[in-house]
């Protein structure tokens, strides 16, 4: 996700099993998180408060009075701010793939870059176009404004199959485009 940044922690706790294959794609923005994540989010103190005491320590305490979640011992290295390095992401599909590299964004059909070239045989080249989406309408909008762009079939890769809408595959088979869903291609528990 573009601009998805957040601590170690809470990468950490999102992606679980997946934190050793995700972890080198992300990289240190050197800000400090203040909060990180409840067990029982809804209290009033909740998300947990990040204090830094004077003899180094550093926990998360729960901000609601009658104190429903337990303190965290954490490590500076948790509180860290890690986001998305789109450019080792990329190279790291290239490399899987067989692409020729060629990372540019593509502002026009939204959170969209293209990451590289594939050539199935001689002569027919086909843009590898990753998708980054937050909302719901954005895959279908990359797609109209690529298959247009290209006037010729395309690779769109996007994290999770549950961010394309049927109509939206279809419409992109009908222009004998291709979709890659990178948990399926990469192994990753959905």
């Amino acid at each position: 996700i573009p601009g998805a940044a957040t601590s170690r922690f809470e990468w950490h706790a999102l992606l679980g099993q997946e934190w050793s294959a995700i972890a080198p794609l992300l990289r240190a923005t050197g800000a400090l998180v203040k909060r990180v994540r409840c067990p029982s989010p809804a209290g009033d103190g909740c998300p947990r408060h990040v204090v830094r005491h004077r003899d180094g320590r550093i926990v998360a305490v729960c901000g609601d009075l009658e104190g429903q979640c337990e303190t965290l011992d954490l490590t500076l290295d948790d509180i860290v701010v890690h986001e998305l390095d789109l450019e080792k992401l990329a190279d790291a599909l290239c490399r899987l793939l067989g692409l020729e590299p060629e990372l540019q964004p593509l502002s026009f059909a939204g959170p969209a870059w293209q990451v590289g070239w594939y050539e199935p045989v001689a002569g027919q080249r086909l843009a590898m176009v990753l998708v980054l989406p937050v909302e719901s309408d954005q895959v279908h909008h990359a797609a109209v404004r690529l298959r247009d762009h290209y006037d010729r079939p395309f690779l769109l890769a996007m994290p999770t199959r549950a961010a394309i809408e049927a109509q939206t595959a279809e419409y992109l088979r009908a222009g004998w485009s291709r979709l890659l869903i990178l948990e399926e291609v990469l192994g990753l528990e959905p």
